[in-house]
């Protein structure tokens, strides 16, 4: 049970980072569009 549990705990926090890391990533580009047109190409 505690191995199940630390592992869904580190998933969960590594989740968590991605979700943090996309939001910022979508802040970034809807504030700088032109980036979006530099990754496009």
């Amino acid at each position: 049970m505690r191995g199940m549990n630390e592992r869904t705990l580190k998933a969960q926090i590594t989740y968590m980072l991605l979700g943090q890391q996309l939001t910022m990533l979508i802040d970034t580009l809807t504030a700088h569009p032109k980036m979006i047109r530099l990754i496009e190409k």
